[in-house]
């Protein structure tokens, strides 16, 4: 059978939506006419398509031997690669068809291949070509902040109010862009996670101070941990935010708007509670071994309460679990889980605690917020606010403990495990923490 006819018999397979048939069908062409270049391009497709991606990297390597001057091929190749964690393949890919196209496609692509990758200044360089997609100032942002470079950060930070998740369409009031805030009747609402409004709260006091009159909306698991909370004139529901204010603003934006140039290091503690008694000798450590299950990266925060042993095994501490959906499975750990309502709750656990070892959660946000040790756990590619090194200006008495390895937790207990035995030790004997 001729190369065009099983090439046309493949069109009318994918015109009727049989995937698998065109794909046989042009493989067909190109044992006919190995240098068929449609019937070369649209078998990747199909493949990629087909989910069988192994074949599909082959059609497309195959395609920039026969065509080394068409980008289709190295293009293609590159995304495929990127699906199979192949990624310095797939950024070689990338680049050397951006040396004969100028698709602002490959470009974002790239620069989420180089982000994955760790090289996170060929990723901002990459990311920059197309810095007017709200995607893209969104991915910058977190690069910028995990610099450090607050100004250009928190500005592009702002691209995440564009984004359809934002839900920023629901508002009615609104929004102040910023200046002077004296005189204003300010929404100020939370956004993301518990944790996010907890990590900004540090900014809200200065509105007040500035001469606004302050409305905070939160989670209304925040709302009895923050009554009180300084230079609030009115706290309300998220899940109900009525309220007579003239203007709003998302927690997040706080930075950007009043501007700030650091975390304001200076002002940690800004949450305060009365610690709640617990029972035990030694020294308390709380554990958090997972982040909430409905975030996207909950796996990769998913320390596993079996690895927690080398932790169980230092002699004078004594383990209490804050984590509220895992039962701990060695009865030396004491659950705190049920006394735990909300987030008043959690605060007076932590507050009775000598130390806290968390993963990435609010609860970890909380421990910072009221000034307690923290160490904390973290995957190899975290989020933007925990910067590269071993400590944070977010919470300056917290320690940072980063996996060599992606997906490598037992390397990092193991070091959490070895200080644990230091610090209880120095607790022990008297010298202080």
């Amino acid at each position: 059978m001729s190369a065009d006819r099983t090439f046309h018999q493949g069109l009318q397979h994918a015109a009727a939506g049989r995937t698998t048939e065109a794909a046989a069908c042009w493989a067909e062409t190109l044992a006919a006419d190995p240098a068929h270049v449609q019937a070369r391009f649209n078998r990747l497709l199909a493949l990629t398509r087909l989910e069988r991606l192994d074949e599909a990297e082959a059609e497309a390597r195959a395609g920039e031997a026969h065509h080394p001057g068409n980008p289709q091929f190295p293009a293609q190749r590159g995304r495929i690669l990127a699906r199979l964690g192949r990624l310095d393949e797939a950024a070689a890919c990338l680049r050397r068809a951006l040396t004969m196209t100028d698709d602002r496609s490959l470009w974002w692509i790239l620069g989420l291949v180089e982000r994955d990758r760790g090289d996170w200044a060929a990723a901002e360089a990459a990311l920059l070509h197309v810095e007017d997609e709200v995607e893209a100032r969104f991915e910058l942002a977190q690069l910028a902040l995990r610099d450090g470079r607050w100004g250009q950060g928190w500005a592009w930070w702002e691209s995440r109010l564009l984004r359809p998740q934002a839900g920023e369409g629901r508002w009615t009031i609104p929004e102040w862009s910023g200046g002077d805030p004296a005189g204003l009747d300010l929404l100020v609402y939370g956004e993301q996670g518990a944790g996010d409004t907890l990590q900004m709260l540090r900014y809200v006091p200065d509105l007040a101070a500035r001469g606004a009159t302050v409305r905070l909306a939160v989670h209304d698991s925040l709302l009895r941990l923050l009554a009180g909370f300084p230079g609030i004139a009115q706290l309300l529901p998220l899940s109900r935010p009525v309220c007579p204010a003239t203007r709003r603003v998302s927690i997040m934006s706080l930075p950007h708007r009043l501007p700030a140039d650091d975390p304001r290091p200076d002002s940690v503690p800004y949450l305060r509670v009365r610690p709640t008694t617990l029972p035990g000798p030694g020294l308390k450590v709380g554990v958090v071994w997972a982040g909430a299950a409905a975030f996207a990266d909950a796996g990769r925060r998913h320390v596993g309460r079996r690895l927690l042993a080398p932790l169980l095994a230092v002699p004078g501490i004594r383990l209490y679990s804050l984590q509220l959906d895992e039962k701990p499975d060695d009865p030396a750990i004491v659950d705190l889980a049920p006394r735990i309502h909300d987030w008043a709750d959690t605060a007076g656990l932590l507050a009775g605690l000598d130390l806290l070892v968390s993963v990435d959660t609010g609860t970890a946000h909380l421990a910072g917020a009221l000034g307690l040790p923290l160490w904390l756990l973290l995957h190899r590619d975290c989020d933007w606010r925990w910067g590269h090194g071993p400590a944070t200006q977010w919470y300056p008495q917290a320690r940072l403990y980063r996996q060599r390895d992606p997906g490598d937790w037992q390397d990092v207990i193991g070091r959490v495990a070895a200080d644990l035995s230091l610090r209880a030790a120095s607790a022990g004997s008297g010298r202080g923490p």
